[in-house]
């Protein structure tokens, strides 16, 4: 199939996310990508800060923020959980799955990705499709619950401080990256 078409059709489809649509934050990126003729996006995430129930597929999100939150929000979160599975506060980098049109272009994305900061980036081919991922490594996991609640609301307060900090910087690199492609 040819790139082209297999672009419109792709970018022509219903969005399966869970949230079901792109997040704002990202946005303006994936529009950019989008208007590329050698390039368009698969999936994508801003970043988030979530807290997610250990061993289920798929996960259970108890709580989950693309923007800045505040600790209360967790909190709040945490003290409606009734289940017992253990629960983990995390927050996730930005995300992004482009295809690419050859390899010299998904090379060229990798190197801008990769210029300022997004130092998990590389890429997936596999027969003649070529795959770029571009990631970082703003990530925080910690265990927060297992049986019984293991910190008290002031790390909850750090954590949420901490993970404000990293979603800042994910969506700054966002900014910056749609600047240079």
């Amino acid at each position: 199939m040819l790139f082209s078409k297999e672009k419109f059709d792709f970018l022509n489809k219903k969005d399966r996310s869970r949230i079901g649509k792109i997040d704002c934050a990202i946005l303006p990126l994936v529009g950019r990508i989008n208007s590329l003729d050698d390039y368009y996006t698969t999936s994508s995430c801003s970043g988030r800060i979530a807290v997610i129930e250990a061993g289920r597929k798929p996960a259970k999100w108890v709580f989950v923020s693309h923007e800045k939150t505040a600790p209360e929000n967790i909190i709040e979160a945490l003290s409606s959980y009734s289940g017992q599975k253990e629960l983990w506060f995390r927050v996730e980098p930005m995300i992004l799955h482009v295809r690419c049109r050859s390899l010299e272009r998904a090379q060229s994305l990798v190197d801008i990705a990769r210029s300022i900061g997004f130092r998990r980036s590389g890429i997936q081919a596999t027969g003649a499709k070529i795959m770029v991922e571009i990631s970082s490594s703003e990530i925080i996991d910690a265990l927060i619950f297992k049986e019984k609640a293991l910190v008290d609301s002031s790390y909850i307060a750090l954590l949420a401080e901490e993970a404000d900090k990293k979603l800042e910087e994910s969506h700054k690199k966002i900014k910056k990256l749609a600047a240079l492609i």
